[in-house]
């Protein structure tokens, strides 16, 4: 969603489950403007919040690549955050978030799309979030290696996001010197990562604002006020919040998969190949 307005878009994008919902309300909570929607959509995003703070910003979320938004005229005025992450753990994070059923042709059949039009897409992932209904069709194995196959190859019958793969959407970050922030790095040094995108942004805060942000919209502050305020659906997207999920959920097999395929895309950003060896 995107109305004419005297306002400065700030643009938080990343590959799909890389943690830009967390990081599309913490940026705004450090510049004090609402998240008011999914770039260049109408969509119900979820990641929506602040309605009521008055500013000079708005933030968009998105999961354009560099090269996408850089082919959008209105996006070229907007200041863009990316965000990345691991793409072992942005597999396993789909894994419990997208609908993923056996075969290309369910997503396409007739019994599916009337089932979803009965059900609704949001009720359906609802469903598959509290562990009802995708079990019965597939296995979690199944689905991490279907999401594995996503992260590496793209799978628009997934998701239209899920389109592009990993490393093409990545890629460009540092080919272009795109400024972007590691997921990993907003939860192990959160005060750091804010400076610099405050810094991107020109704008300046108290260390104490920065912190009071942080606090605000850590994982355990917002699951408990979701919950608060029935808003279960919310709750349950934040998930664990974690990081190296990887180096525990997946199998030798995987990590080399992983290993071979996109070796200098892993190492460029900072990603090991392997398990440390204790």
């Amino acid at each position: 969603m995107r109305e004419s307005t005297n306002k400065t878009d700030i643009i938080i994008s990343g590959f799909p489950k890389s943690g830009n919902t967390w990081a599309a309300r913490l940026v705004a909570e450090l510049v004090g403007c609402p998240v008011v929607g999914f770039w260049r959509s109408h969509h119900f995003e979820i990641a929506c919040e602040g309605s009521d703070r008055e500013s000079e910003f708005r933030c968009f979320k998105s999961h354009a690549s560099p090269e996408q938004l850089a082919k959008d005229a209105s996006a070229s005025r907007a200041k863009t955050i990316f965000v990345v992450r691991d793409p072992r753990d942005v597999a396993i994070s789909g894994t419990g978030y997208f609908l993923i059923f056996r075969g290309k042709f369910m997503l396409r059949g007739k019994i599916l799309k009337a089932f979803l039009r009965l059900v609704g897409k949001r009720n359906l992932q609802a469903l598959q979030h509290r562990k009802v209904i995708e079990p019965l069709l597939t296995s979690d194995p199944y689905r991490l290696d279907q999401m594995i196959r996503a992260v590496l190859e793209g799978a628009r019958h997934i998701s239209g996001p899920l389109a592009l793969p990993w490393a093409e959407h990545t890629r460009p970050l540092l080919a272009n010197a795109h400024f972007f922030v590691r997921y990993e790095d907003l939860l192990s040094q959160p005060e750091v990562e804010c400076q610099r995108i405050l810094n991107h942004l020109g704008l300046q805060r108290s260390p104490e604002k920065i912190r009071e942000a942080i606090r605000n919209q850590s994982f355990e502050t917002k699951r408990k006020a979701f919950a608060e305020n029935g808003d279960q659906a919310k709750a349950e997207f934040l998930r664990v919040g974690r990081s190296e999920q990887w180096t525990e959920r997946l199998s030798s097999s995987q990590i080399r998969l992983f290993a071979e395929s996109i070796p200098d895309e892993l190492t460029n950003l900072g990603y090991p190949l392997s398990k440390a060896v204790a």
